[in-house]
C-alpha cells in the first residue's frame, strides 16, 4: 500500500451501539482519498472488536492505563499519512466531504498544523427532531511534525517547540449522539470517572484555568463538587497577582457562575454580575452562565428576568450567526445553545413581561412558533404563559395558528405522545378559578378561535342564552374530549341534554358527566334546578340517569346548608328514573328475584333496593325499609350521603309521630326562632347546647346515625 494521504485513529471500548454507523460513514471517505484506518481496543467485550476488525486496516490491543494521550499517541505511533484524524466511535461523519477536498488542495506550503471540523451534539435520540449545538473540536493535524497528545484527559494535541496553528474547516461535520444515548448512572459513573483523573491533573497544577472548566463541565450531576471548583476557579480569576489568560479566562468564569447559580450559591447572583461587566464579550458567560440566571430570578425577581433574558437571547443570536471568538467554540462547548433552552428562556420572559404588567410586549415573543420540534414540557410552558394573555388583541388568534400544529398528525407517534401530555393543561383552561392566582381569569378565551371539541367548548363557555348553547351543542362529534365545564355550563343556561352525548358509548359519556359533577362543588344544587325534559328515548332516559346518580352522591353540602328540599328532589328524581329505566334494561324476572341482583352494577342495585324500600316506608315497615337501605349501601359505597339523609328522614319520621302535640309545638317554636338567625350567629350555638333544644332535636335535624356500623340489621 502506497503512503496514504489521510490517517483515521481511534480507541474504542465496548461500542457496539454506534461502532458500525460510524465505520460505514467513513466508507466514502476511504473511497475518494488513499486513507488508512489504524483503531485501538482498550477492552472491549461487547463484540466492538470483532466489527472493528472488519473494517479497520490495522487492529491493535491497548491495556487501559488511565491515559486518554497515551492511547491516543499509541494509535498515531502506527500511522503513516500526511495527516492525521482521529473519530470518536459514538460519531458518524457527515456525507459531504468538500471540506476535505479543500484541505487536499491546499499547497503545502499554505498547510497550518491543525484543523478544526464542526462536532454536532444532539439532544435527543429522535434525530429528526433533536435539537443541536455545534462546537469547533481540534481534530486533524499533520503527522510530519511530531505532534503528540497531552493529557490524561480531555487530551490535546501539542508541539513542544512551538505553538500550533490551525484553521477552521466547518465543512467537516461529526454528529455525536453519545450522550442522549446514556443513563444518568452511565453518566454518573463516567463523571467518577473523569473527575477522579482530573483531581490528579488540578492537584499538580492548581491554577490550570482549562483543568477548572474541565472538573466543572465533568461534575455537572455532582452540584456540591462543582461548587468546590466554581469557588476555587472564582478566586483564581480574582486574584492580582495572576496572568491573565484572555482564551480561558471567560469560560472559567462562565463556568463557576453558572454552577453557583444551579446550586443556589448566594454568591452566584454577584458572580453573574461581576462576570458581565469583567468579561462582556465572552458569548458563552451571555449564554449558558447567562440562562442559569434567568432560571435562578424566575418567580422570584421578574425584572432581573427580563433583563437577563434579552443578554441571553442576545447572545445566542451571535453564536448562531457565527459572532463569537473561535478559541470559545473550540475550548468548549455551549450547554444552552439547543431549541430547548432557547424557548424556556422566551416563555420565562413572556411570562415576567406580564408579572411586570407589560403584557403588550409579552405576546411578540410566543407569537410564531413552528412547534415543529419542541418538547411537551416546552409545550406546556408556552401554553400557561399565553393562558396569562387570554385577553389580550392577537392572543386568540395565535392559539388558533398554533394548537393545529401541536395536535397530533396522522400515525406520527411523537406528536401524539406530545399532545397526550399538554391536552391536561388545556382541559385546565376550563376550570373555574384556574390560573387565577397567576392573573389568568378565563383562560378558555383563548380557543375560541380554535377548531375541534376545545374550540367547541370555549364557544359554549362564551355563550349567554340557551338556543345558542343548544346549536352549538348539537355540533359536537367529539365528545370524548370535549369539556365538561362547558357541558355544565350550557346545562345550567337551562339547555337540553345533547343527543350527541346520549349517543355516546356509556363509557364516554358516564366519563363526562363524572368529570363534569368533580368540577362543579354545586352540581347536586344545579341538578336538583334542573328543569328536566321528559325522557322520550332510551339513551336519553340513561344519560339522566347518569346525571341524577352523579348527583346525589353529591349531596352532602345540601346537607350542610340545610337544603333538605332540594335532597327530596334528587331522591324523588332517582327513584322515578329508576322506575323507568330498570325494567327496560332487566327481565321481569330478574327483577322480581332479589338474589339475582348481585350481578347487576352497583348503583342499579341500589336504586332496586331503595325502590323495594320505600314500598316498605308506605306500608310502615319502617325497620324493612332500613334494612334494604342498608342492603343498598353495601353494593354502592358512593350513595353513603344519599343514605345518611334517608335515615335521617326516618328518624324524624318516627320521632315525629311518637311526640305529643307539645312537644311538636316546641319544636315549631325553637325553628322559628333559628331561622332568624344565620348558622354562624354566636346565638346559634347557645340555643343548640340548650336543655330545651336537645329535647326537640330530633324533630328539626334528626338523629346522626353511622350508616356502616349502625343501620339495623
Amino acid at each position: 500500500m502506497s503512503k496514504p494521504l489521510l490517517s483515521i485513529g481511534m480507541i474504542v471500548k465496548n461500542e457496539i451501539r454506534s461502532i458500525e454507523r460510524c465505520l460505514k460513514a467513513l466508507q466514502p471517505l476511504r473511497d475518494a482519498y488513499p486513507c488508512e484506518l489504524v483503531i485501538a481496543d482498550t477492552g472491549s467485550t461487547d463484540g466492538t472488536r470483532e466489527v472493528a476488525a472488519e473494517y479497520a486496516d490495522f487492529l491493535f490491543d491497548f491495556t487501559w492505563i488511565d491515559d486518554f494521550a497515551a492511547a491516543r499517541n499509541a494509535v498515531m505511533d502506527h500511522c503513516s499519512g500526511t495527516w492525521y484524524l482521529t473519530v470518536d466511535a459514538d460519531e458518524y461523519l457527515a456525507p459531504d466531504l468538500s471540506g476535505f477536498e479543500k484541505i487536499f488542495r491546499t499547497p503545502a506550503k499554505s498547510w497550518p498544523d491543525m484543523y478544526t471540523v464542526t462536532v454536532r451534539n444532539y439532544d435527543s435520540r429522535d434525530m429528526e427532531r433533536a435539537s443541536y449545538s455545534d462546537f469547533l473540536a481540534i481534530r486533524m493535524a499533520r503527522l510530519d511534525l511530531g505532534i503528540r497528545y497531552r493529557g490524561i484527559i480531555h487530551e490535546y494535541l501539542t508541539l513542544p517547540r512551538r505553538k500550533l496553528t490551525y484553521q477552521i474547516c466547518p465543512e467537516i461535520v461529526l454528529h455525536h449522539d453519545g450522550y442522549v444515548f446514556q443513563s444518568k448512572a452511565e453518566r454518573e459513573k463516567k463523571g467518577e470517572r473523569n473527575l477522579t483523573l482530573l483531581d490528579r491533573v488540578l492537584e499538580e497544577n492548581p491554577d490550570s484555568e482549562r483543568c477548572l472548566v474541565e472538573c466543572l463541565e465533568s461534575a455537572a450531576l455532582f452540584p456540591g463538587r462543582a461548587v468546590k471548583y466554581a469557588v476555587q476557579g472564582i478566586e483564581l480569576l480574582r486574584r492580582t497577582d495572576r496572568e491573565p489568560q484572555p482564551s480561558w479566562d471567560g469560560i472559567l468564569a462562565a463556568r463557576c457562575t453558572a454552577a453557583a447559580l444551579s446550586a443556589g450559591l448566594p454568591e452566584g447572583p454577584e458572580w453573574l454580575d461581576w462576570a458581565l461587566e469583567q468579561y462582556p464579550m465572552s458569548a458563552l458567560v451571555r449564554v449558558d452562565a447567562v440562562y442559569s440566571g434567568i432560571m435562578h430570578y424566575f418567580g422570584k425577581k421578574w425584572d432581573q428576568v427580563v433583563r437577563l433574558s434579552g443578554i441571553y437571547l442576545g447572545g445566542l443570536n451571535d453564536v448562531r450567526a457565527g459572532r463569537v471568538a473561535s478559541y470559545e467554540l473550540t475550548y468548549t462547548t455551549f450547554q444552552c445553545t439547543f431549541d430547548r433552552y432557547r424557548e424556556k428562556a422566551l416563555t420565562a420572559l413572556a411570562v415576567a413581561l406580564c408579572k411586570l404588567d407589560r403584557r403588550a410586549e409579552a405576546l411578540p415573543h410566543l407569537t410564531g412558533w413552528s412547534f415543529e420540534k419542541t418538547s411537551a414540557s416546552a409545550a406546556i410552558d408556552w401554553l400557561r404563559a399565553m393562558a396569562l394573555l387570554e385577553d389580550m388583541p392577537g392572543a386568540a388568534a395565535e392559539m388558533a395558528r398554533a394548537l393545529p400544529l401541536l395536535e397530533p398528525d396522522g400515525d406520527d407517534q411523537w406528536r401524539k405522545d406530545r399532545w397526550r401530555a399538554i391536552l391536561p393543561l388545556l382541559r385546565q383552561f376550563f376550570k373555574p378559578g384556574w390560573g387565577a392566582s397567576e392573573g389568568a381569569e378565563h383562560p378558555w378565551r383563548l380557543l375560541l378561535g380554535c377548531e375541534g371539541p376545545l374550540g367547541q367548548g370555549a364557544k359554549v363557555m362564551a355563550c349567554t342564552g340557551t338556543v345558542e348553547a343548544e346549536e352549538l351543542l348539537a355540533q359536537v362529534e367529539e365528545w370524548e374530549d370535549f369539556p365538561p365545564e362547558a357541558l355544565l355550563h350550557a346545562l345550567t343556561l337551562g339547555a337540553g341534554i345533547p343527543a350527541g352525548l346520549c349517543a355516546q358509548r356509556p363509557d364516554v359519556r358516564l366519563g363526562l358527566i363524572t368529570a363534569m359533577a368533580q368540577s362543579d362543588p354545586d352540581f347536586a344544587f344545579h341538578m336538583a334546578m334542573y328543569s328536566w325534559q321528559a325522557p322520550d328515548n332510551l339513551p336519553l332516559l340513561q344519560t339522566q340517569f347518569d346525571l341524577v346518580v352523579c348527583a346525589v352522591q353529591r349531596i352532602a353540602p345540601l346537607k350542610e346548608t340545610g337544603e333538605t328540599g332540594l335532597c327530596r328532589v334528587l331522591r324523588g328524581k332517582l327513584a322515578n328514573l329508576s322506575r323507568e329505566l330498570l325494567p327496560r334494561l332487566y327481565s321481569p324476572e330478574l327483577l322480581k328475584n332479589q338474589a339475582d341482583w348481585i350481578v347487576l352494577p352497583g348503583n342499579h342495585q341500589f336504586c332496586l333496593w331503595l325502590l323495594a324500600g320505600e314500598k316498605k316506608r308506605s306500608a310502615g315497615d319502617i325497620p324493612g325499609y332500613l334494612r334494604d337501605l342498608h342492603h343498598g349501601l353495601k353494593q354502592a359505597p358512593g350513595m353513603k350521603d344519599l343514605t345518611e339523609f334517608l335515615l335521617n328522614e326516618a328518624e324524624r319520621e318516627a320521632a315525629r309521630a311518637a311526640a305529643s302535640p307539645e312537644l311538636l309545638a316546641l319544636a315549631e317554636q325553637v325553628r322559628g326562632i333559628l331561622s332568624r338567625f344565620p348558622p354562624d350567629n354566636p346565638a346559634v350555638k347557645e340555643l343548640k347546647s340548650s336543655p330545651v333544644y336537645q329535647r326537640v332535636a330530633p324533630l328539626i335535624e334528626g338523629i346522626e346515625a353511622p350508616v356502616f356500623g349502625g343501620l339495623p340489621q
